[in-house]
């Protein structure tokens, strides 16, 4: 199976070269600034592209810098004011990296418990983690518990549906190549009947796995 990882290897290098060398360069070549007040073309090439710089022009001028303002806002209220170093860790974040522990303890003794239905585990579980977020009174702490609560409980919920774990899958064939060598001036019959024994052999040790 060491094909597999080293064909990936191979593809996000070449990927990575190609984002950091050919496209820059093609771009260098072909992508030329507008000049403001610059004459547009009366080209057939230019009437084509016109639109196309329109519709970019809409994406780079309008809506990149909506996009980015709201990003700005989202993280800022993410991170938060910076704490001054002079004022004590509030008592209820140290109770937060506890409960945080004790969470992990109480919800894998629940998913331990075969009597409990993986349904019900997961819905105390959700509950218990929103409990947790709440302990804290630093936002930070808040996004990073949220994140890691959020991550055990997807991958408990992928595991709901019990389709297994594999990081590499198996993808060659099944198969088995057999060569039967029989006395020379063996007839068809007695060669049919070693098949048949060979493939009734087969049959049973296939049941058995």
């Amino acid at each position: 199976m060491k094909y597999l990882p080293i064909t990936l290897i191979v593809t996000l290098s070449a990927s990575l070269f190609v984002a950091l060398v050919i496209n820059p360069v093609l771009a260098s070549k072909y992508m030329k600034l507008e000049k403001k007040g610059e004459e547009e073309s009366n080209s057939l090439i230019g009437k084509i592209i016109k639109p196309i710089h329109k519709i970019t022009h809409l994406f780079g001028d309008t809506l990149l810098p909506i996009t980015i303002n709201f990003y700005e806002k989202q993280l800022t209220k993410v991170l938060g004011e910076d704490r001054d170093p002079n004022i004590k860790v509030n008592k209820r974040n140290w109770f937060g990296i506890g409960a945080l522990f004790l969470f992990l303890i109480v919800y894998g003794t629940i998913n331990s418990i075969p009597q409990i239905p993986s349904f019900i585990a997961l819905i105390i579980g959700i509950i218990l983690g929103v409990g947790v977020i709440f302990v804290f009174t630093n936002i930070r702490l808040k996004v990073l518990a949220s994140s890691f609560l959020l991550l055990i409980i997807i991958i408990n919920v992928y595991g709901m549906f019990g389709l297994g774990v594999e990081f590499f899958p198996a993808v060659d064939p099944e198969r088995v190549f057999v060569n039967i060598e029989s006395p020379t001036g063996t007839n068809i019959e007695m060669s049919n009947r070693f098949q048949k024994t060979l493939k009734l052999n087969y049959q049973s040790l296939q049941k058995l796995t």
